[in-house]
């Protein structure tokens, strides 16, 4: 059964804190979790950061993928922060490098990169789909990959 769930986290925290966080949501037991990740560098401040990526961790993989649409180094280091801070509470133990995903759709302005995220999304939630459906994984009564994997 695949199951749905969002919260707000905030990437500034260690990994002690970010357990706590997810722990709830049961991450551990989940296939894919994907962050919307924002090179805000100051969370106080309203509307801060100017671009958005995202982090994808894939428990089959043991791997966190990086998708960044405009491919800049604010956004890797933002990426990079979280990954540190995730890493622990989703990967038990194991090894889970991060991976900068380089063959990307590339945005050509300054204003579709929250677009591009969706995009992704959609194609990993649909593309874990087909692949999930061709393994006898059901999805629960009502529910579509659109909305979250």
């Amino acid at each position: 059964m695949l199951r749905c769930r969002s919260c707000r986290y905030r990437g500034n925290t260690g990994p002690e804190e970010a357990a706590l966080v997810l722990e709830p949501l049961a991450v551990r037991q989940k296939e894919l979790v994907m962050f919307a990740v924002n090179d805000n560098t100051d969370v106080e401040a309203a509307g801060g950061g100017s671009h958005w990526t995202l982090l994808l961790y894939s428990r089959s993989a043991s791997s966190f993928r990086h998708y960044d649409s405009q491919s800049n180094r604010s956004s890797r280091a933002a990426a990079t922060k979280l990954y540190r801070a995730v890493h622990k509470a989703l990967a038990a133990g194991r090894d889970c490098p991060l991976v900068h995903v380089e063959e990307m759709p590339q945005q050509q302005n300054g204003y579709d990169c929250g677009v591009y995220v969706l995009m992704v999304t959609d194609s990993l939630c649909s593309s874990a789909a087909r692949s999930w459906s061709k393994t006898g994984v059901q999805r629960a009564p009502g529910q579509d990959c659109s909305t979250g994997c």
